[in-house]
């Protein structure tokens, strides 16, 4: 064959099974290292390196040096004790993972039933509201008095409410009666409202934006502190639709405070521009 070889020679008379086995060793370490770390690794210059790289010939010195570095690698390895203990660590953490999962999993059942029986509860009182307003409040107000009752009296006293938790989107007469202390938070958030619906078509964006955040702000503090539903829901929320509710309207806010503090710097830039005639 002329003295032609595809791969890798080892002078000596040596197997080429085993100049391929060092060869591909050779080339795995210069992959990894580089010829200079290689060359550290091995304890050769880089010249005989280059050599055998154009050479594609692993000298008997190469050979027996990259036979070295392959005891010590293997006299390196874990011990079959070390690799128990590793072993036995590892089962360790398995079971930390597995205990910490199952705890998780208790939470979140003991939360699920807490909502359950919120929500059982809210329909209880649901109930219980719907029993007082058909055959109580008005009753007494009208048979408390000898006469005709008082309209405007009976009327804001025994406002028929199914689901007092709604809040709707306009006055009713008697709703103090309802919402209580969310009373002024509700007149406030239908004002800002009507002014974020007015400004929808207008080039106001600065008007538009200041009522969508108020009118934000408020629906988060009536539907957490106050438990309340909003329009359009026709049905009181449950626990998991109030929560739902509110994550969705708190990244409504946070983009909107974003969004009013590029806008301040935008007026604050045309202010300066055009010396205080635009941006107000």
């Amino acid at each position: 064959m002329n003295g032609e070889v595809d791969g890798p020679e080892v002078t000596g008379g040596e197997p080429q099974a085993g100049a391929g086995r060092m060869w591909g060793l050779l080339q795995d370490l210069l992959d990894a290292h580089g010829r200079e770390g290689t060359a550290a690794l091995l304890g050769v210059n880089e010249r005989t390196l280059r050599r055998a790289e154009s050479n594609r010939h692993v000298t008997p010195q190469l050979q027996k040096e990259l036979e070295r570095h392959v005891e010590d690698s293997l006299s390196d390895g874990p011990s079959p004790q070390q690799l128990a203990l590793e072993m036995t660590g590892l089962t360790s953490r398995f079971d930390g993972l597995e205990r910490g999962t199952r705890e998780s999993l208790d939470r979140l059942r003991q939360e699920m039933a807490e909502l359950v029986a919120e929500n059982v509860a809210l329909k209880r009182r649901v109930d219980e509201l719907e029993q007082h307003s058909s055959g109580g409040v008005g009753q007494r107000t009208t048979e408390g008095r000898g006469d005709s009752p008082d309209p405007m009296r009976t009327t804001r006293t025994a406002l028929d409410r199914r689901y007092p938790q709604l809040v709707t989107e306009e006055a009713e007469p008697g709703e103090h009666a309802v919402y209580g202390t969310a009373m002024p938070l509700i007149t406030e958030w239908r004002e800002r409202r009507g002014a974020y619906l007015a400004h929808l078509d207008s080039a106001d964006d600065w008007s538009k934006l200041r009522s969508e955040l108020r009118m934000t702000e408020l629906e988060i503090e009536l539907i957490d502190a106050h438990v309340l539903t909003l329009p359009p829901s026709d049905y009181p929320w449950d626990g998991i639709r109030r929560h739902s509710e509110l994550r969705l309207r708190r990244r409504t806010l946070e983009r909107l405070r974003r969004e009013r503090r590029r806008a301040r710097v935008k007026r604050w830039l045309l202010r300066l521009v055009t010396l205080g005639w635009r941006g107000r």
